[in-house]
Formats: C-alpha cells, structure tokens, sequence
C-alpha cells in the first residue's frame, strides 16, 4: 500500500483531505495543496466521503460497506438511506466508521450535529436505525446556536407541543440561550426512545455539539464527545484496511 487520500467533501469550495502512506498519516490537505495532491493519484487511491448520486444502501446496513463505489473522481463510500422515517448520511457514515473503530463492540446512540442533524443507534456494527432533524438549520436561521438555557430546554422537552409559541417569547425577549433551549428540547423529546438509557456519544466541535452534549447531559445522560476530524481519519483507515487502498 503506497499513497493515498481520504476526501471529506462539504461543497466544491469547501474540501477537506488526508495523505496516508498506507496507514500513516502524512497530513492535512485543504484548497489549492489537496488539489495538487490528487492530479498525481490514480482514481484507485481517492477515497470519498461523498459523492452527489452515489446509490444508498438501505438501513439497517452493516457500517463497513461491502463494497466502494467507483467514480471517475475516486472510490466513494455508499450513502445509507431510510424510507420510514426518511433519512439519509453520507459523509457521516464515515464518522461512525471511525468511532465504532475506536470503539469496538460499543452499542448505543451516535448523535451528529449539523444542519441536519442525525441521530444513529448502532449494534453489533450496524445502524439499526436513523432519525434527522433540522434544529441547526432552524438555530442558524433564528440566530440561536448558542448554548442551551436549562430551564428552557426542561420546558418544551416536557411540552414541545408549545415549541412555536415559546420561540416566539425568546425572540421577543432576545434570549437567543433560551430558543436554542427550546429547539433542543423539542428535538430531545422526539428522539427520547432513541436515547433514553443508552450509551452517547456526540460527534462535533463549536458552539452547536457543545450545545447537544450539554443538553443531553442535563437529562443525566453520559455522553462522550469526540472530534469529527479524528474519526474521518479513522473512518478512512478503517476502509483501507478492509478494501486494501489503493488498488
């Protein structure tokens, strides 16, 4: 196994990579370097995240896929894709990979917060079952990722029949903690058979996995909280140990 690199795509202006030289990591690579980098890669030793199109498994799915996909960019790891509730992860697969890396035999609840936000539970190596949300999309919009105000979050995870009205207030009274309060205590209250009594863990950095992680710590739920960077890289070893990159 020589060179090779692991691509977590966001946009086309926004790309993140890895050089590895077989399982060694080379380093970081961003813009114009990771750019570089690939022209003098065959497409056998490109791996992605993601990949508009790419066909999805269906859930529940093992983590490991069976098989990448090939496109003329790379090799792409599958999406996975639920039809009830809908849902659908790309480059978050990748995540869980590296977290169930580092943490074999751990079965539990994988939160990733985002603009969507999803919920996986994971045994035995699979996702048994996903659940998103749009809580960082709707905080972003109304000016809320900020920590959450407990006393809010209690409120609408009890009553979250209420969640329009009680944002409403924290508009009016410029609580910006207590919108992302009752945000999280809707979402929180929603996926309450998800999490409830199970083991966590919270992958993300900023303001808004802060946020989740101290939400569904005030509930006295353990959570461990790990970078997403660090299991890209280890979602990415995990795939070449299995598939062998590059070809």
């Amino acid at each position: 196994m020589n060179d090779w690199i692991g691509i977590l795509p966001h946009d086309d202006t926004d790309r993140r990579g890895w050089h590895f030289h077989g399982a060694d990591l080379r380093g970081p690579l961003e813009g114009p370097a990771l750019d570089a980098a690939l022209k003098g890669l065959p497409s056998e030793a490109i791996l992605m995240a993601d990949a508009a199109g790419a066909p999805p498994e269906a859930v529940p799915a093992n983590l490991l896929p069976d098989q990448l996909l090939h496109s003329p960019g790379g090799l792409v790891l599958p999406p996975l894709a639920q039809t009830s509730p809908a849902a659908r992860i790309r480059a978050e697969r990748l995540l869980l990979i590296g977290f169930m890396a580092l943490n074999p035999n751990w079965d539990g609840v994988v939160c990733v917060p985002g603009e969507v936000t999803t919920w996986a539970s994971l045994s035995a190596g699979e996702v048994i079952f996903l659940q998103q949300s749009l809580t960082g999309r709707l905080a972003a919009a109304l000016g809320a990722v900020e920590m959450p105000d407990t006393s809010a979050l209690d409120t609408t995870l009890s009553r979250p029949e209420r969640l329009a009205t009680d944002l409403r207030a924290a508009e009016l009274s410029g609580q910006p903690g207590a919108a992302m309060g009752h945000l999280l205590g809707a979402e929180l209250a929603a996926a309450r058979g998800l999490w409830l009594g199970q083991q966590l863990a919270v992958i993300g950095t900023g303001t808004l996995a802060r946020a989740y992680a101290a939400a569904l710590k005030a509930q006295g739920a353990p959570v461990t909280e790990a970078a997403p960077e660090a299991m890209a890289q280890q979602g990415f070893l995990a795939l070449a140990q299995k598939f062998g990159l590059p070809g």
